[in-house]
């Protein structure tokens, strides 16, 4: 902890609890509000988008989402997957039904039902990507592009900004308050709601290959740091210019900080070419 190695039990477990309560007990000083005039410029939730939002779960829409899942699919700690509630419907389903509406309308799972089970994926060792092909080629222009890693994102995400970004999209308040816990920052990993407010820890930004562009793409992000919390790991962040002269070149990177490269690269883990 702070550079000072600890082995003992009780100084491990102090340094852990001392460290832990920094990253998720404050919120960030000094953060900017969220631009509404920004946001509003954007898609927005509607009225209809509203009505639907807050409209009662139903018996029939429980039994439909449940008997869209696979026979074999999402089996919970005990084993029983879909196929066991879709075969003994007619006898499980007045039970299940109840139980389910009143978690959706109360907002509330009893902990001995929040049990995860956590399987590992294949990654595919070499996905079609398209998201750079056209970079670099002789017929486009000189250009920039930044892939930026955001330090402990899921941990450092401002739970004000999070809020603020919710109310001026113009979700309901019922839905803003949903997830939160006793910390200041950071989303709770398996909260129903932490995927859809999750943070993706890798961006990639790109711009024209002329420093005025760059510049203003950072200045940008400098300020979507200031409003989330999230800021770049620069020992871990890239810049790809393509014809760009090397006076700017060198600005870029001293500006930014980040170390200049070329492709390929990964992006969430998946090669981009």
């Amino acid at each position: 902890m702070h550079g000072a190695w600890k082995e003992k039990f009780a100084d491990v477990s102090k340094a852990f609890l001392e460290y832990c309560t920094t990253l998720l007990g404050t919120s960030q000083s000094n953060r900017s509000v969220v631009l509404s005039h920004i946001v509003q410029s954007g898609p927005l939730i509607n009225d209809h988008h509203r009505a639907i939002l807050n409209a009662l779960y139903t018996a029939a829409e429980v039994k439909k989402a449940l008997f869209s899942i696979p026979r074999v699919k999402a089996s919970g700690i005990d084993g029983f997957g879909a196929y066991f509630f879709k075969d003994t419907w007619g006898i499980v389903g007045e039970e299940v039904i109840p139980a389910i509406l009143d978690v959706l309308q109360e907002g509330k799972l009893l902990k001995e039902l929040n049990h995860t089970m956590i399987t590992l994926i294949p990654k595919i060792k070499c996905p079609n990507n398209d998201l750079v092909k056209h970079y670099g080629r002789k017929d486009v222009k000189a250009s920039c592009l930044m892939k930026i890693d955001l330090q402990k994102a899921y941990d450092t995400v401002d739970w004000n900004f999070l809020k603020e970004m919710l109310e001026q999209l113009g979700f309901l308040k019922a839905f803003v308050h949903i997830g939160f816990f006793k910390s200041q920052r950071g989303l709770r990993q398996g909260d129903p709601m932490s995927p859809l407010l999750f943070v993706i820890y890798d961006l990639i930004l790109c711009c024209k290959g002329e420093y005025p562009s760059v510049y203003l793409m950072l200045q940008a992000f400098k300020l979507f740091s200031n409003t989330s919390g999230l800021h770049a790991n620069k020992k871990k962040s890239s810049i790809y210019c393509y014809d760009m002269s090397d006076a700017d070149m060198r600005t870029v990177e001293l500006v930014s900080g980040f170390t200049r490269s070329t492709l390929p690269f990964k992006y969430l883990g998946v090669p981009i070419f």
